[in-house]
C-alpha cells in the first residue's frame, strides 16, 4: 500500500466521521503548492458542495477527526 493510499483511507475516514456520506473519497493528490506540504485532500470541496456548508469549516471538521499519528509529524 502506498502513502497516498493510507492518506486517502484515514481522509475518507476523517471525512465520514465530519458528516460525508459513507464511502466519500478525499481525493488524495500531490499538493500544487510545495508550501503546503506534500499532499492535498481535493474531497472536501465537492463534499462541502453536496452538504450546502462552508469548505473551510468543513475542513477544519475533518482536520479535527483525522488521526495521522502513525503516518505524520504534523497536519
Amino acid at each position: 500500500m502506498t502513502i497516498r493510499q493510507l492518506l486517502e483511507e484515514h481522509l475518507s475516514a476523517a471525512l465520514q466521521a465530519a458528516g460525508a456520506p459513507a464511502g466519500t473519497p478525499a481525493l488524495v493528490g500531490l499538493a500544487t503548492r510545495p508550501e503546503f506540504g506534500d499532499y492535498q485532500a481535493n474531497g472536501v470541496m465537492a463534499v462541502a458542495k453536496q452538504l450546502k456548508t462552508n469548505p473551510r469549516q468543513l475542513a477544519e471538521q475533518v482536520i479535527e477527526e483525522l488521526d495521522l499519528q502513525d503516518l505524520a509529524e504534523k497536519v
